[in-house]
């Protein structure tokens, strides 16, 4: 999404259903007016090292929030 002069979000929610590494990626200049990100992780079918890389890289702690069900809630700040 792309429309000029509007404002940066402050937070994200993501569920992209495996994609989230791809999506932040291409998010990655925005990064840095995201206070917080919310993103769910199929850690059955998605390596979460990379993403949690990307964005403490970026300046975000992460924690990983497992779930029961297979699925984590990973739940980034700055």
């Amino acid at each position: 999404m792309c429309i000029r002069d509007s404002p940066r979000p402050t937070v994200l929610k993501i569920d992209v259903e495996g994609a989230e590494y791809d999506v932040l990626r291409g998010f990655e200049t925005a990064l840095e007016s995201c206070r917080a990100i919310f993103c769910e992780v199929h850690e059955r079918y998605v390596d979460s090292d990379p993403i949690v890389d990307l964005l403490t890289n970026n300046g975000y702690s992460v924690k990983l929030l497992r779930t029961r069900s297979r699925e984590t809630q990973l739940v980034a700040r700055k």
